[in-house]
């Protein structure tokens, strides 16, 4: 039972010797581009707000452990005709040397576009 107990443990070390002395890479991170948008309207308008949200977003190249990021709100509060929302966006990322792990992916993009309509009655009042 000593022996086996013994060998095991050996076994163990030898094993996890050569695990500690493999060269390990860092990970390293994709860029990543993101616009956040938030267009509201709280009136006493009946009418849908009239929006636009044109959002480009361009990478070229390999790109890594960059980032972009746009946010933007838009409120019209009061009244009680119908409302307009205007918005452009440009990002762009240029790529670099390439990921060092020899793994090229895309540029990840992200896009949130929230667009909220409040009917307030209230407005109505205040002619």
């Amino acid at each position: 039972m000593k022996l086996s107990a013994v060998s095991l443990g050996l076994c163990s070390l030898a094993t996890l010797s050569t695990l500690v002395s493999l060269p390990i890479s860092r990970a390293h991170a994709q860029c990543m581009m993101n616009d956040t948008n938030i267009q509201m309207t709280i009136s006493g308008s009946r009418k849908p707000t009239e929006r636009t949200n044109d959002v480009t977003q361009r990478s070229t190249g390999n790109c890594v452990g960059n980032s972009v990021n746009s946010t933007n709100v838009q409120t019209n509060i009061g009244g009680t005709e119908r409302a307009t929302q205007n918005r452009r966006s440009n990002q762009q990322i240029n790529g670099g040397g390439g990921n060092p792990s020899g793994v090229n992916v895309p540029t990840v993009k992200f896009r949130q576009n929230v667009q909220i309509d409040v009917y307030n009655a209230a407005d109505k009042l205040h002619k």
